[in-house]
């Protein structure tokens, strides 16, 4: 039997629903207790990963929280009121958007299995060096179709989190991919604390080339970082490349391996597409609504998402083994959907930071339901499954900017006036998911995956 197994030495580490995502020791099959031997320190962990990560996402976000705001002051500088520069600005961000994933979409598979024939740090290294170009266009600003050049560029070289979502995968056994996955948003949401509010308050005082000046040291102690890491990918394929698992469209046919798979990753574009939309519109709405508020108040209100994303970590820890995987996934979203769906009606600008963190709980279901994805997929599939699912993801990156922006502009600069319209939209496209979810769980009853052994005891009986 061929098992899902990583470089953790859990080689006893089958898929059991009743062990702890980070247990110190498992249970083999006669029901003795083996204990993980001792690592080296140069051994690939997932700490490692998280280091450059949490290091990456913050060179990221210190510049992402500030990239729209500084378009909206370019525009404005050329004498359009504030309304008109806010709109203008996010209808160019959303082309440059569109740009960014398209390349996402066409190279993300290759990236997946470039980094298996090469390693996963080198295709780390150049995603991160190809963003360090992308910022430095909003220093220089002048002319404008730099931005268009430097984010092709990023679109085409950039694979930084699809390699790392396959680096995950390489350091965590099946049973506790759930958590490593959610590790990644606790990262994001790491970088989310604090450091937005601190940008804002640089674009403030020295202005906003100097966010991104801050932002490409960061991204290059992420590669100085990158350089002491050990590699996660032990054995690096020697087969010649697969001209098959480089084409985009082919690569798409993993998923349709059986219904569960095609089902997971038709709820996780549903999702991706809902993302979408609170990324290209809820800083505009924001703006637009609350007009007068600082970069700094409008930082501060990107450190609350930080949080949730942040809380999303623990409670996949404990939720995942308490409610079961289903139950879970289905309860982020439901909370999470009642977050998006309550933010058209506050009426104060404190309500809003509840009400972030609330939406953040839909972040619990995205790595619950790729955790139980990948379990449907042996080891050597995992890493152009990770560039198949983040193309999949993409496709909302394609169509969203070409949607989303267009009807929070029409909403917002033409009778009737509706700001909160994308919210509904975004709130409709998680409610459909968790309805979904609710419906096929309970015609489709669970059943042990492929790396179950039936004669297995639960640890739980175990005396």
């Amino acid at each position: 039997m061929s098992y899902n197994a990583s470089i953790n030495h859990d080689s006893y580490n089958h898929y059991d629903d009743t062990k702890p995502l980070l247990g110190p020791d498992d249970v083999d099959i006669k029901g003795e207790y083996v204990f993980e031997p001792a690592r080296k320190w140069n051994s690939p962990r997932l700490i490692y990963l998280l280091i450059f990560l949490i290091i990456y996402c913050i060179g990221f976000v210190f510049a992402g929280s500030m990239t729209l705001l500084r378009l909206v002051q370019i525009y404005k500088s050329r004498g359009l009121s504030d309304e008109e520069a806010t709109a203008a600005a996010t209808s160019f961000y959303g082309y440059l958007s569109l740009i960014k994933a398209s390349g996402t979409f066409l190279l993300s598979p290759v990236f997946g299995a470039l980094s298996d024939r090469f390693g996963r740090k080198p295709l780390l290294a150049i995603g991160c060096i190809s963003s360090m170009i992308d910022l430095s266009s909003y220093i220089v600003v002048d002319p404008m179709w730099i931005f268009f050049v430097t984010k092709t560029g990023q679109g085409l070289f950039d694979g930084v989190f699809t390699v790392i979502m396959a680096a995950i995968a390489d350091v965590t056994p099946v049973h506790r991919r759930a958590f490593g996955f959610a590790m990644f948003s606790v990262s994001f949401g790491v970088s989310l604390i604090g450091f937005p509010a601190v940008a804002g308050i640089v674009a403030d005082k020295l202005g906003f080339p100097m966010v991104f000046y801050i932002s490409i040291g960061v991204m290059g102690l992420g590669l100085l970082v990158l350089l002491i890491i050990p590699e996660t990918n032990q054995n690096l394929s020697q087969e010649a490349l697969n001209w098959r698992k480089l084409n985009p469209v082919m690569s798409f046919s993993l998923l349709f391996k059986n219904s569960n798979t095609l089902f997971l990753s038709f709820v996780l574009l549903l999702l991706s597409f809902a993302l979408e939309g609170i990324m290209d519109v809820y800083t505009s709405y924001i703006k637009f609504i609350y007009e007068n508020k600082s970069n700094f108040m409008m930082g501060s209100l990107a450190s609350a998402a930080g949080v949730g994303m942040v809380l999303s970590g623990p409670l996949t820890r404990f939720v995942v083994p308490l409610l079961g995987d289903r139950k879970a996934a289905s309860i982020g979203i439901f909370i999470g959907t009642i977050g998006v769906l309550a933010t058209p009606f506050s009426w104060s600008w404190w309500q809003l930071y509840p009400l972030t963190v609330l939406r953040c709980f839909a972040y619990m279901a995205n790595p619950t339901l790729q955790a139980m994805l990948c379990a449907e997929y042996t080891s050597d599939q995992l890493a152009p499954l990770m560039g198949v699912l983040t193309s999949l993801k993409t496709i909302s990156g394609v169509l969203g900017p070409l949607f989303f922006p267009f009807i929070f502009e029409r909403t917002t600069m033409h009778e009737p006036k509706i700001p909160g319209m994308v919210l509904y939209i975004v709130a409709g496209l998680n409610g459909l998911s968790f309805i979904s979810l609710v419906v096929y769980f309970t015609v489709h009853k669970k059943t042990k995956p492929r790396e179950a052994i039936s004669e297995v005891e639960p640890a739980s009986t175990i005396q």
